[in-house]
């Protein structure tokens, strides 16, 4: 969880590298803070124009959370930002 709280200050910060080098640190392996921090990052991706890291990431933690509707959506956004359109209907 430390590495989780470094990230998020580090984003306040708008010290956007590195919050992503202190995301990354945190396992993928599907418990809550590696799901977090993939949803952390991913927004950071999104906000750099960066939709195939985004998406990737966003649909990382829908697989571990798949009724949050917030990351439902997130991934219809990203896919229609990224002109996937007709992918992105059963998501929005």
């Amino acid at each position: 969880d430390a590495l989780l709280v470094l990230g998020e200050v580090a984003t306040r910060k708008k010290h956007l590298d590195e919050a992503i080098c202190l995301y990354s640190e945190i396992p993928d392996d599907g418990k809550d803070a590696g799901v977090k921090a993939r949803m952390a990052r991913g927004e950071i991706y999104l906000n750099q124009g960066r939709l195939s890291l985004a998406l990737a990431d966003v649909e990382y933690a829908l697989k571990h959370r798949p009724d949050s509707t917030h990351l439902i959506n997130r991934v219809g956004f990203i896919l229609g930002l990224a002109g996937r359109r007709f992918e992105a209907i059963p998501y929005l």
